[in-house]
Protein backbone atom coordinates (compact mmCIF):
# COMPACT_ATOMS: atom_id res chain seq x y z
CA UNK A 1 0.00 0.00 0.00
CA UNK A 2 2.89 2.33 0.80
CA UNK A 3 4.40 1.70 -2.64
CA UNK A 4 1.07 2.52 -4.34
CA UNK A 5 0.77 5.71 -2.28
CA UNK A 6 4.31 6.73 -3.23
CA UNK A 7 3.66 6.10 -6.94
CA UNK A 8 0.41 8.09 -6.79
CA UNK A 9 2.17 10.91 -5.00
CA UNK A 10 4.90 11.04 -7.66
CA UNK A 11 2.35 10.96 -10.47
CA UNK A 12 0.32 13.77 -8.91
CA UNK A 13 3.46 15.81 -8.29
CA UNK A 14 4.44 15.30 -11.93
CA UNK A 15 1.05 16.55 -13.08
CA UNK A 16 1.25 19.82 -11.18
CA UNK A 17 5.00 20.42 -11.40
CA UNK A 18 7.82 19.63 -13.81
CA UNK A 19 10.04 19.01 -10.78
CA UNK A 20 9.60 16.00 -8.48
CA UNK A 21 11.07 15.68 -4.99
CA UNK A 22 11.62 12.43 -3.09
CA UNK A 23 11.90 13.34 0.58
CA UNK A 24 12.40 16.91 -0.60
CA UNK A 25 9.55 19.42 -0.54
CA UNK A 26 11.42 21.94 -2.70
CA UNK A 27 13.01 20.12 -5.66
CA UNK A 28 15.50 22.21 -7.62
CA UNK A 29 15.78 19.84 -10.60
CA UNK A 30 13.45 17.44 -12.42
CA UNK A 31 14.08 14.65 -9.87
CA UNK A 32 15.53 15.73 -6.53
CA UNK A 33 16.19 13.25 -3.71
CA UNK A 34 18.38 15.54 -1.63
CA UNK A 35 17.28 16.11 1.95
CA UNK A 36 18.73 18.07 4.83
CA UNK A 37 18.38 15.09 7.19
CA UNK A 38 17.94 11.37 6.86
CA UNK A 39 18.96 9.01 4.08
CA UNK A 40 18.93 10.58 0.62
CA UNK A 41 20.82 7.82 -1.18
CA UNK A 42 19.48 6.42 -4.46
CA UNK A 43 20.13 2.77 -5.31
CA UNK A 44 20.73 1.46 -8.83
CA UNK A 45 20.54 -2.14 -9.93
CA UNK A 46 21.23 -4.25 -12.99
CA UNK A 47 19.06 -4.17 -16.11
CA UNK A 48 18.71 -6.45 -19.11
CA UNK A 49 18.18 -3.44 -21.35
CA UNK A 50 20.84 -2.57 -23.87
CA UNK A 51 22.50 0.81 -23.48
CA UNK A 52 20.72 1.98 -26.63
CA UNK A 53 17.34 0.94 -25.27
CA UNK A 54 17.99 2.57 -21.89
CA UNK A 55 19.14 5.78 -23.62
CA UNK A 56 21.99 8.20 -23.02
CA UNK A 57 22.37 9.15 -19.37
CA UNK A 58 20.87 5.98 -17.88
CA UNK A 59 22.82 4.29 -15.09
CA UNK A 60 23.02 0.80 -13.62
CA UNK A 61 24.97 -1.11 -10.98
CA UNK A 62 26.24 -4.53 -12.02
CA UNK A 63 28.91 -6.88 -10.62
CA UNK A 64 30.45 -4.32 -8.30
CA UNK A 65 30.69 -1.54 -10.89
CA UNK A 66 28.58 1.48 -11.75
CA UNK A 67 27.85 2.05 -15.45
CA UNK A 68 26.28 4.80 -17.52
CA UNK A 69 24.82 4.62 -21.00
CA UNK A 70 26.30 6.80 -23.72
CA UNK A 71 23.46 5.78 -26.00
CA UNK A 72 25.42 2.96 -27.59
CA UNK A 73 27.21 0.94 -24.90
CA UNK A 74 27.36 0.67 -21.12
CA UNK A 75 30.49 2.53 -19.97
CA UNK A 76 32.04 1.79 -16.54
CA UNK A 77 32.31 4.76 -14.21
CA UNK A 78 35.72 4.61 -12.51
CA UNK A 79 35.69 5.38 -8.82
CA UNK A 80 38.16 7.87 -7.41
CA UNK A 81 40.14 6.13 -4.66
CA UNK A 82 41.99 8.07 -1.98
CA UNK A 83 45.47 8.90 -3.25
CA UNK A 84 44.65 7.87 -6.83
CA UNK A 85 43.94 10.39 -9.58
CA UNK A 86 42.05 9.31 -12.68
CA UNK A 87 43.56 10.95 -15.79
CA UNK A 88 41.11 12.86 -17.96
CA UNK A 89 41.38 14.57 -21.32
CA UNK A 90 40.67 18.27 -20.76
CA UNK A 91 41.14 19.52 -24.32
CA UNK A 92 41.44 17.95 -27.76
CA UNK A 93 41.08 19.26 -31.29
CA UNK A 94 41.44 18.76 -35.01
CA UNK A 95 42.70 21.04 -37.78
CA UNK A 96 40.22 21.01 -40.67
CA UNK A 97 41.99 23.43 -42.99
CA UNK A 98 45.58 23.87 -44.12
CA UNK A 99 47.80 26.62 -42.73
CA UNK A 100 50.68 28.36 -44.55
CA UNK A 101 53.66 29.63 -42.58
CA UNK A 102 56.48 31.75 -43.98
CA UNK A 103 59.44 31.48 -41.64
CA UNK A 104 63.22 31.51 -41.34
CA UNK A 105 63.57 31.60 -37.56
CA UNK A 106 62.38 29.88 -34.40
CA UNK A 107 59.52 32.29 -33.68
CA UNK A 108 56.52 30.29 -32.39
CA UNK A 109 54.01 29.51 -35.13
CA UNK A 110 50.66 28.79 -33.47
CA UNK A 111 48.36 26.34 -35.23
CA UNK A 112 44.63 26.98 -35.49
CA UNK A 113 42.33 24.06 -34.66
CA UNK A 114 38.86 24.44 -36.13
CA UNK A 115 37.14 21.49 -34.41
CA UNK A 116 37.44 21.21 -30.63
CA UNK A 117 36.03 17.87 -29.54
CA UNK A 118 36.89 18.13 -25.83
CA UNK A 119 36.91 21.33 -23.80
CA UNK A 120 36.73 21.55 -20.01
CA UNK A 121 36.07 25.27 -20.38
CA UNK A 122 39.71 26.41 -20.42
CA UNK A 123 40.41 26.13 -24.16
CA UNK A 124 40.04 29.45 -26.00
CA UNK A 125 39.33 28.95 -29.70
CA UNK A 126 39.87 32.65 -30.41
CA UNK A 127 43.53 32.44 -29.35
CA UNK A 128 44.03 28.67 -29.81
CA UNK A 129 45.29 28.35 -26.26
CA UNK A 130 44.65 26.42 -23.05
CA UNK A 131 44.83 28.14 -19.66
CA UNK A 132 45.94 25.71 -16.96
CA UNK A 133 43.19 25.61 -14.27
CA UNK A 134 45.21 23.93 -11.51
CA UNK A 135 48.85 23.08 -10.91
CA UNK A 136 49.85 19.52 -11.68
CA UNK A 137 51.15 17.08 -14.26
CA UNK A 138 49.77 17.19 -17.80
CA UNK A 139 50.40 15.00 -20.82
CA UNK A 140 50.35 16.88 -24.12
CA UNK A 141 50.22 15.24 -27.55
CA UNK A 142 50.63 16.93 -30.92
CA UNK A 143 50.69 15.50 -34.42
CA UNK A 144 50.44 16.82 -37.97
CA UNK A 145 51.83 16.79 -41.48
CA UNK A 146 54.19 19.59 -42.60
CA UNK A 147 55.50 20.09 -46.13
CA UNK A 148 57.84 22.79 -47.43
CA UNK A 149 58.57 24.44 -50.78
CA UNK A 150 62.38 24.20 -50.77
CA UNK A 151 65.22 21.96 -49.61
CA UNK A 152 67.46 22.78 -46.66
CA UNK A 153 64.76 23.17 -44.05
CA UNK A 154 63.92 22.15 -40.51
CA UNK A 155 60.68 21.96 -38.55
CA UNK A 156 59.90 21.19 -34.93
CA UNK A 157 56.47 20.17 -33.70
CA UNK A 158 56.31 22.25 -30.54
CA UNK A 159 54.39 23.13 -27.39
CA UNK A 160 54.77 26.71 -26.20
CA UNK A 161 54.13 27.55 -22.53
CA UNK A 162 53.51 31.17 -21.53
CA UNK A 163 53.38 32.58 -17.97
CA UNK A 164 49.87 34.01 -18.46
CA UNK A 165 47.29 34.90 -21.09
CA UNK A 166 48.70 38.37 -21.70
CA UNK A 167 52.32 37.32 -22.25
CA UNK A 168 54.05 37.13 -25.63
CA UNK A 169 57.27 35.68 -24.21
CA UNK A 170 57.39 31.96 -23.50
CA UNK A 171 58.38 30.35 -20.22
CA UNK A 172 59.46 27.24 -22.12
CA UNK A 173 59.33 25.65 -25.56
CA UNK A 174 59.07 21.87 -25.77
CA UNK A 175 59.89 20.10 -29.05
CA UNK A 176 57.95 16.85 -29.38
CA UNK A 177 59.47 16.01 -32.78
CA UNK A 178 62.04 17.57 -35.14
CA UNK A 179 62.58 16.79 -38.83
CA UNK A 180 65.11 18.18 -41.30
CA UNK A 181 64.90 18.54 -45.07
CA UNK A 182 61.22 17.75 -45.27
CA UNK A 183 59.99 16.93 -48.80
CA UNK A 184 57.43 18.98 -50.70
CA UNK A 185 55.18 15.92 -50.95
CA UNK A 186 53.24 14.76 -47.91
CA UNK A 187 54.95 12.01 -45.90
CA UNK A 188 52.22 11.55 -43.29
CA UNK A 189 51.61 12.66 -39.74
CA UNK A 190 54.56 13.22 -37.42
CA UNK A 191 54.58 14.32 -33.80
CA UNK A 192 54.79 13.01 -30.27
CA UNK A 193 53.76 13.45 -26.65
CA UNK A 194 55.38 14.24 -23.32
CA UNK A 195 54.49 14.94 -19.69
CA UNK A 196 55.28 18.18 -17.86
CA UNK A 197 54.36 19.96 -14.64
CA UNK A 198 52.36 23.14 -15.25
CA UNK A 199 51.35 25.88 -12.84
CA UNK A 200 47.84 27.27 -12.57
CA UNK A 201 47.45 30.28 -14.87
CA UNK A 202 50.09 29.25 -17.38
CA UNK A 203 48.96 29.17 -21.00
CA UNK A 204 49.68 26.38 -23.48
CA UNK A 205 49.75 26.86 -27.25
CA UNK A 206 50.61 24.29 -29.91
CA UNK A 207 52.28 24.59 -33.29
CA UNK A 208 55.73 24.59 -34.86
CA UNK A 209 59.06 26.38 -35.02
CA UNK A 210 61.38 26.49 -38.05
CA UNK A 211 65.12 26.66 -38.45
CA UNK A 212 67.38 29.66 -38.32
CA UNK A 213 69.78 29.99 -41.27
CA UNK A 214 67.77 27.94 -43.74
CA UNK A 215 66.53 30.97 -45.61
CA UNK A 216 62.89 31.94 -45.92
CA UNK A 217 60.73 28.92 -46.59
CA UNK A 218 57.00 28.38 -47.07
CA UNK A 219 55.80 25.64 -44.74
CA UNK A 220 52.32 24.14 -45.02
CA UNK A 221 50.54 22.40 -42.18
CA UNK A 222 48.03 20.01 -43.72
CA UNK A 223 44.45 19.43 -42.54
CA UNK A 224 44.23 16.59 -40.06
CA UNK A 225 46.66 17.88 -37.43
CA UNK A 226 45.50 16.92 -33.92
CA UNK A 227 46.27 17.64 -30.29
CA UNK A 228 45.19 16.50 -26.85
CA UNK A 229 45.87 17.67 -23.30
CA UNK A 230 45.37 15.20 -20.46
CA UNK A 231 45.34 16.18 -16.80
CA UNK A 232 47.25 13.58 -14.77
CA UNK A 233 47.02 15.01 -11.26
CA UNK A 234 49.33 16.70 -8.82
Amino acid sequence: MKKISLILSLLLAGIFSAQVGIGNANPAVNLDARSATGNSAIAFGNTNQTAAAAGSGAMKYDNGQLYYSNGTIWVPMLEKVAGVFIPRVVAAGLKNTGQSITSNNNIPQIWAFQTISVNDGNWDSATNSYTVPSSGFYQISLGGDITVNAVSNSSSWAVFVYPNSGSTTTDNIYFVYTAQNLPAISQGVRGGSFTIYLNAGQVVKLGSAHCVGCGTRLYTVAPGAVFSITQLGN
